[in-house]
């Protein structure tokens, strides 16, 4: 939503609640007093910006554009995005769908501003076309223009299309940008503008309504659907007033009264149970007494033990024509969120002339008001006789026990992503968000999670450009009034133009440190894995809880240990990044990675995966034993484990002795016990480290036996099977590779997800993050208590 001097709903919330009247005289639009007219009007703040490029738009199109479709498009995306239709709150989410656009406008000013406005862009017929076709609906388009009840009748339109299966759900648009004097200028001759430039509705001095600018776009859907529901739409009517003796410009308070009336008898809701109605109230001497009486007529005369309060938002903001219908919800929207209505402005004394108000049975809102009613009625009538009721109701959803705990009992801190057109964007977001941190709750980060996956590469499917930056954090404690929590830097990277691909690396041993798993026990996806594969392992006497979570446990007393140990812990990660939604394209393993490579590729089971590193590991040590070097894996060196590691396999392995061939036939039996003679591998993301141009098809345990004993050949590996460009992740205990694969390819981004005696709940989370910064969607909603069902009521992003 943009109005008067507010670039947002919250904005447009201050200044309504701290009684600010955004009627400006300043010249932005036009020179003040034009042939002694009063100039001074509601304005949108930056009505001259636009961003063309994002909406395909060319530079010709923005030129002759008129201001207010530019303003419909952009309130229509963020309309989308802060919806949460179809349990996403991507923009994209609606293209190719059934989704209705449904427009209430009035005067083209900018048509009449301009002497050349000739061109097909600037057609009021394009209005609704052009939504569509940017956010590529398929739905009915509709536009009104029933002059000030414009947006009301389009609102009309789009609920009966729902209600009745045209559409399945529909933008309804209202906007309002004033450009032409000359039209302020007629309607001054005419009695409406008021000579003061306020509007003071129901009062004495009520002489005419100053004019104010909008745009604003909510999406109409049917309850199910909606993952935010601000308000439900009990019913909504429209009539006409048909011929009056006074002229067609003068209302009819009968035909006023019908409509209110018959809005209430359709849906069976007695007009008695409504103790609010934001009325139309244009603070014109004709307008607002006869509004008064129908109100009166239809909802007050006998039928009340208290006062009907009425709201009067032109009072505010002045007069948004077009869009008013739709800027009255708004402000009703405000009145469920904060059980607070906003007061009216500009109220001394009441106008003589409208009885009930002198009487006491209507009471205009003068001071902000306590409001836990949960119906609202809404006026809203055009200059010529449309007449519209709309009734609402609050949804009142109320947040799910610990919304405001935002990591479940802090096991590890919440990832928190974003993405937009700048990097500039995506940290003004973070620094709104971070400046907020009593709003920060389970629902909002739900709401902020699906609209960080918005697609970063073309095409969108929709005729709006990718957003190519994206960003993270992450935040851990408790939000609240004395905020508790706290926020890692932002990190934020610009995504390429295609999707890179996406690699995994799985190491030998050598990454392996006392506890390794102790935190990443907190996930529960690593700690069914891990605990799974110690059942398994329970059989072999190997107490692998212990290795991989117990700092005194001795992980390298054995190759076995060390072995079992990592890979138990990078089937982990696997399974976790899998329950992710992420996937490799190319997976890449040496020594007894290549376990992990079988096992990532569904060519093994996690059990029979464990069994292989069991024997492997078993071998490894019967070898060391045979040569007295089992002593020395001991004494290997803490802080370059890897390397000594590399040296002493090499040394224990080194092949030609009868000892070491007979412990080969050996190995060679047991793994063929476990996989058979051979097994098919099943996709050619799996490139293998010891077979020549990587074309191995085939695995056995003949594979498994050369992956120990023949020579790592990774800079062949990656240049021949690991694209140029990819993003490597390091599925292991440490970050071996960094080092290796800055060497093998500058263009390679590496990405590890643990790190030697690091605090790894956070490294495996900045890890993800630093994928979704690269392009890929992380389904990190998964990690975190479920949001289910329409969001708590006020929550916002």
């Amino acid at each position: 939503m943009f109005t008067i001097e507010s670039d947002s709903v919250d904005e447009f919330s201050d200044n309504l609640y701290n009684h600010i009247d955004m009627i400006t005289d300043d010249e932005r639009r036009f020179p003040k007093m034009f042939n002694g007219c009063p100039m001074s009007s509601g304005k949108l703040k930056n009505a001259e910006k636009f961003d063309a490029n994002f909406f395909t738009v060319t530079d010709w199109e923005a030129d002759y554009m008129d201001a207010q479709i530019r303003a419909m498009l952009e309130t229509t995306y963020e309309a989308i995005a802060d919806s949460g239709q179809c349990s996403s709150t991507r923009p994209e989410s609606l293209s190719g769908t059934n989704t209705g656009v449904f427009i209430g406008q009035y005067m083209d000013e900018e048509l009449f501003a301009y002497r050349d406005y000739t061109q097909l862009a600037a057609y009021k017929n394009f209005m609704s076309q052009t939504v569509a076709n940017k956010f590529n609906l398929n739905g009915p388009t509709f536009s009104a223009d029933s002059a000030c009840a414009s947006s009301f009748v389009a609102l009309n339109e789009a609920y009966l299309a729902i209600k009745y299966g045209r559409c399945d759900a529909a933008l309804c648009i209202g906007v309002n940008i004033s450009f032409n004097p000359g039209i302020q200028y007629n309607f001054f001759k005419l009695n409406m503008i008021s000579p003061d430039s306020k509007c003071m509705c129901l009062d004495e001095r009520a002489n005419g309504y100053a004019k104010g600018e909008a745009a604003v776009t909510v999406l109409v859907q049917r309850r199910p659907r909606a993952q935010r529901v601000y308000a439900t739409i009990v019913n909504i009517m429209s009539n006409n007033d048909g011929y009056k003796p006074e002229g067609i410009t003068f209302p009819s308070w009968q035909r006023q009264r019908t409509v209110i009336a018959n809005t209430y008898a359709e849906c069976g809701v007695d007009p008695a149970r409504v103790d609010y109605v934001e009325a139309h109230c244009t603070g014109t001497k004709a307008g607002d007494p006869v509004e008064m009486r129908a109100i009166y007529e239809a909802m007050a005369a006998g039928k009340r033990d208290k006062p009907l309060m009425i709201g009067a938002l032109k009072s505010n903001i002045g007069h948004t024509e077009g869009a008013s219908g739709l800027c009255a919800v708004t402000k009703v929207i405000l009145a469920f969120e904060n059980e607070l209505i906003p007061a009216n402005l500009h109220f001394r004394k009441a106008n003589p002339k409208i009885r009930p108000l002198i009487d006491g049975h209507i009471v205009p809102i003068n001071e902000n008001t306590v409001f836990a009613g949960d119906l609202v009625g809404l006026n809203n009538f055009g200059f010529g006789g449309s007449n519209t009721h709309l009734i609402l109701r609050s949804p009142k959803i109320k947040a799910q026990a610990g919304n405001d705990h935002i990591v479940d009992d802090n096991r590890y801190p919440r990832l928190v992503q974003m993405c937009g057109r700048s990097d500039q964007s995506v940290d003004h977001f973070f620094r709104t968000l971070f400046d907020r941190p009593n709003k920060i709750t389970r629902d909002l980060l739900h709401l902020i999670n699906e609209l960080s996956k918005s697609r970063p590469y073309e095409p969108t499917g929709t005729g709006c450009r990718p957003m190519r930056y994206r960003g993270f954090t992450l935040v851990s404690g408790t939000p609240g009034a004395d905020s508790g929590l706290t926020y890692t830097p932002v990190l934020i990277d610009k995504v390429a133009k295609t999707r890179p691909p996406l690699c995994f690396v799985y190491t030998g041993i050598g990454s392996q440190w006392p506890a390794m798993a102790k935190k990443l026990m907190a996930f529960d996806i690593v700690s069914n894995s891990i605990r799974k594969s110690a059942i398994v392992l329970r059989d072999k006497g190997v107490d692998l809880l212990a290795l991989l979570t117990d700092a005194k446990a001795d992980i390298n007393k054995s190759a076995l240990n060390s072995m079992l140990s990592v890979v138990a812990i990078q089937m982990a990660l696997t399974d976790q990044l899998r329950h992710l939604g992420l996937e490799a394209d190319r997976i890449v393993g040496y020594s007894t990675g290549e376990i992990v490579c079988a096992y990532a590729d569904g060519c093994l089971t996690a059990r029979e995966a464990l069994l292989v590193a069991y024997y492997c590991g078993k071998f490894i040590d019967k070898i060391a034993d045979k040569k007295g070097l089992k002593r020395k894996f001991n004494d290997l060196m803490a802080d370059n484990m890897g390397h000594c590691l590399d040296q002493y396999c090499e040394e224990v392995l080194t092949t030609g002795s009868p000892d070491v061939n007979s412990c080969v036939e050996t190995l060679l039996r047991a793994l063929d016990s476990v996989i058979g003679s051979q097994r098919q591998k099943l996709s050619s993301k799996w490139v293998s480290n010891i077979n020549d141009n990587n074309k191995c098809e085939y695995i056995s345990g003949k594979y498994f036996v050369d992956s120990l004993l023949l020579p790592v050949m990774l800079k062949t590996t990656f240049t021949n099977g690991v694209t140029n460009g990819s993003v490597i992740v390091e599925l292991s205990p440490d970050s071996l590779m960094a080092e290796e694969i800055a060497n093998l390819n500058p263009n390679y981004t590496y990405i590890p997800l643990m790190r030697r005696m690091a605090d790894n709940c956070d490294q495996l989370l900045t890890g993800l993050g630093r994928l979704y910064t690269q392009g890929f969607n992380v389904s990190v909603e998964k990690l975190y208590p479920k949001v289910s069902g329409p969001v708590s009521t006020g929550t916002r992003i």
